[in-house]
């Protein structure tokens, strides 16, 4: 089982700190699998939403 935290990137990988280098960045920053195609993103302080073009809505972060 993956454990969910705040701040994960809705990545399988189970990142805690992910950004802190300069390594983590573009090219090597993973993908997210959203499985469909993304009509919109939206942020929020401690969140992050796709939604997907089924309508369907994935989100990540502290779920606030």
């Amino acid at each position: 089982m993956i454990a969910r935290r705040a701040g994960q990137l809705g990545h399988e990988r189970n990142y805690t700190s992910w950004g802190t280098q300069p390594s983590h960045m573009g090219d090597k920053l993973p993908a997210i699998n959203f499985s469909l195609p993304v009509l919109s993103l939206e942020s929020g302080a401690q969140f992050s939403c796709a939604v997907l073009n089924d309508s369907s809505v994935r989100c990540w972060g502290a779920n606030k």
